[in-house]
């Protein structure tokens, strides 16, 4: 197609592409401004070898803290350990999704490290902080209850500084482009589409 009869396309189909063009993006901003503001809680908890550690290899000793470090990744994606999580802190499990809370939590197993960091999102300062806490309280509980069924062997114990909080960005610059390339591309595509069928 000539860039002569493509200009004239556009300008005999004018508000075939420019109605799109201007609504898409401005309901992209609408939905940015009726967005509540997230949080963002970042933390970490480290598992640190306790008892019996003097009975093992320093080899054996790291490897089995570093699968003790995963352990405490597995169970922070396990749907009924974070439903757990969400009573304590005083939340309603029911009101999220299996997805939800399987995906609640966003860690990374560093092999060969004894710190998992941690992120979590909420839509409030306050159910982030809760939750974050909620989380550092149980593992320590359940990390208790992991050493009494090592009958001797290595025992851990855990530790996590106070959590992080921070508000999210905003995604309006985001949201605006993307909806300036929606609305551009379904108003040239309703544009041409009208003037091939005239045709």
């Amino acid at each position: 197609m000539e860039l002569k009869l493509f200009f004239n396309i556009l300008k005999k189909n004018i508000y075939w592409w420019l109605v799109p063009l201007i609504l898409i993006p401005l309901a992209m901003l609408l939905f940015s401004f009726m967005q509540k503001p997230g949080f963002q809680a970042i933390f970490s908890i480290t598992a640190v070898p306790t008892s019996a550690a003097e009975e093992k290899s320093t080899y054996e000793t790291l490897r089995a803290t570093s699968l003790f470090t995963n352990t405490i990744r597995t169970w922070l994606h396990n749907q009924d350990i974070v439903s757990e999580i969400l009573i304590k802190a005083g939340e309603n499990p029911n009101a999220y999704s299996s997805k939800q809370m399987q995906n609640l939590f966003k860690t990374q197993f560093l092999e060969n490290t004894f710190t998992l960091p941690i992120e979590l999102n909420a839509d409030s300062q306050e159910k982030a902080e809760k939750i974050a806490n909620a989380t550092i309280g149980f593992v320590k509980q359940k990390t208790k209850e992991f050493n009494q069924s090592t009958q001797g062997h290595l025992t851990f114990q855990t530790q996590a500084p106070a959590p992080y909080i921070k508000q999210q960005e905003s995604k309006l610059k985001t949201n605006l482009l993307l909806g300036l390339a929606a609305g551009l591309f379904l108003g040239l595509f309703l544009a041409l589409s009208k003037h091939y069928i005239e045709t």
